[in-house]
């Protein structure tokens, strides 16, 4: 995500996948989170979930969806990021 601005087409959607099963993978997948708390409050909904099936192993989503502009009527893009787990979990 670097330094650039967070940028979004009207309507547009993006979803990042954060793998951890590699050297610093874990580190890496903080990025997303701590690069989201950057983001104006007044433009931007985050919103963080766990999956509960998948307990034990960590997973997490964010969601952010850009708010409508004080001079527009209406939300415009999604992003969602998602952080995968190493490993699934075991079945019974």
């Amino acid at each position: 995500m670097g330094t650039q601005p967070l940028t979004l087409c009207p309507g547009g959607c993006i979803s990042l996948h954060c793998y951890t099963g590699h050297e610093g993978g874990a580190e890496e997948a903080q990025a997303p989170a701590h690069r989201v708390r950057t983001l104006s409050p007044r433009r931007w909904w985050v919103m963080s979930g766990l999956f509960i099936w998948l307990e034990g192993l960590e997973p997490a989503a964010l969601m952010l969806a850009a708010l409508a502009d004080a001079d527009k009527a209406r939300t415009e893009s999604l992003l969602l990021v998602e952080r995968l787990p190493v490993k699934a979990p075991q079945r019974p």
